[in-house]
């Protein structure tokens, strides 16, 4: 049976042949990212203290907006004791964080001693913080299947039995320099062998606002665990030459970039992020939330099809929004060739399908037939999930938008066969090229 779901959404408001309305945004970050990184204007590391931390919330919030709100949750009281400060659930991948804040008005003296920095390093970050993560562990190894509230306050069942990557990070704020030693200690292993990331809070905003992605922070902490196990001189490289070494290779070794006198910060400084396509993607996502309709679509539904966008790098994002473009224009056009990709997961391949319609079809045949073009694409392709997009021009004012997610284990079908080459020979499914090894980051500079 084909778990089916697609929505319909008047999109964003626009007339025919002119600049979707994404465009205008004149801000690359979002309000909670700019507030965060206002003052951080040095690089990373302890020169970055000219704005004054919210704490706990306000890393929440960062997170919530960086990994999206649907997929971070809330701690939660089990047996009265709280654990996690929060999590980040994205199907094969968990990050549990513990946060850390030195609160100025309760110290002795401020600003605070190296020592007395040192001291409150060793006892809130490594001994309470890790200990937390300890048992933040124990409850997250047991569990499989359990219903957790999210920050849009959506009591969603996630399944850990799924969960195939897990970090565990300790991101602190010292409100203040700490010594080097304590800045060095990028990590602590448990007895049991459990590896914590420590990030400073700054650190994190900024491997955020560089990385772009939820899908290349996690790589990014894959990498960190496995380059400081490998090496462990690397503790004493700044948190910014880390990241620029992930951005020449993320393979650990690789004797052709395990260069401890290459200036790797260099890298990060010339990094060419394309704010605009992530302006296009935010705007989507976003606004997808605003435009449910809940009586032809639950939570559940829609969470799984959100995943399947928030699990997309950047160049799988820049793909998605040359296809959605494409697509809007052709709708307007009335000129209606379907396209489609294909996006590899760890868990198996995603086939993502683009159809415009022209604007005499109806709703009701909109929904029918991008329920019937996912169908013969995801059999076509012979992979287990199809995400689907119809776009009609409804009017000279916008667009209507079907959205849908179909989800099984892909069969032999004689049927089907038949219905896929006839769409072969009426043009429908268009040609597939093979695949592409594309560059993933890109410099200002050529720096390879």
């Amino acid at each position: 049976m084909l778990s089916t779901l697609w929505q319909g959404c008047r999109y964003y408001e626009v007339k025919r042949h002119v600049t979707p309305s994404y465009l205008s945004c004149s801000e690359a970050l979002s309000p909670v990212k700019a507030e965060i990184l206002s003052g951080l204007t040095n690089g990373f590391g302890n020169s970055l203290y000219s704005m004054e931390s919210k704490g706990e919330e306000l890393l929440r919030l960062f997170n919530s907006n960086y990994f999206l709100k649907e997929f971070t949750f809330r701690k939660k009281e089990v047996d009265s004791n709280e654990f996690t400060d929060g999590f980040i659930w994205l199907r094969d991948y968990l990050l549990i964080w513990e946060h850390k804040e030195r609160n100025p008005k309760i110290a002795t003296c401020w600003p605070p001693s190296k020592e007395s920095q040192r001291r409150w390093f060793k006892n809130k970050v490594l001994r309470i913080a890790k200990d937390q993560i300890k048992e933040d562990k124990e409850f997250f190894d047991k569990i499989i299947n359990t219903k957790f509230a999210n920050l849009r306050a959506q009591k969603i069942e996630l399944s850990f039995d799924t969960v195939k990557e897990k970090h565990y990070l300790i991101i602190y704020d010292p409100r203040h320099p700490i010594p080097s030693d304590c800045l060095a200690q990028k990590h602590y292993r448990t007895k049991s062998k459990t590896f914590i990331h420590l990030i400073h809070v700054y650190n994190w905003a900024w491997i955020c606002k560089y990385l772009q992605t939820p899908m290349e922070t996690i790589e990014y902490l894959s990498f960190r665990k496995r380059f400081l196990t490998y090496y462990p001189d690397a503790r004493n490289k700044s948190e910014k030459w880390l990241l620029g070494r992930f951005l020449a290779s993320p393979n650990v070794p690789d004797p052709d970039y395990d260069n401890f006198q290459e200036d790797y910060e260099k890298w990060v400084d010339d990094l060419e992020n394309k704010d605009e396509t992530l302006r296009k993607f935010d705007f989507i996502l976003k606004n997808l939330y605003e435009k449910i309709d809940t009586k032809r679509m639950t939570t559940e539904e829609y969470f799984k099809l959100l995943l399947e966008l928030a699990l997309l790098d950047r160049v799988e994002r820049e793909t998605f929004i040359e296809r959605f473009d494409i697509t809007l224009k052709q709708a307007c056009d009335e000129y209606c060739t379907p396209n489609r990709v294909v996006f590899h997961r760890d868990s198996g391949e995603v086939a993502f399908a683009f159809c415009p319609l022209p604007r005499n079809e109806s709703k009701e045949r909109q929904a029918e037939w991008l329920k019937a073009f996912m169908q013969i694409c995801k059999y076509d392709l012979k992979v287990d999930k199809c995400f689907g997009i119809c776009i009609r021009a409804e009017s000279d004012r916008g667009f209507w938008i079907e959205w849908g997610l179909i989800s099984d284990i892909w069969k032999f079908d004689k049927r089907m066969e038949v219905i896929v080459e006839k769409a072969r020979n009426d043009g429908v499914l268009s040609k597939m090229k093979g695949p592409q090894k594309i560059k993933r980051y890109k410099f200002r500079n050529e720096i390879q």
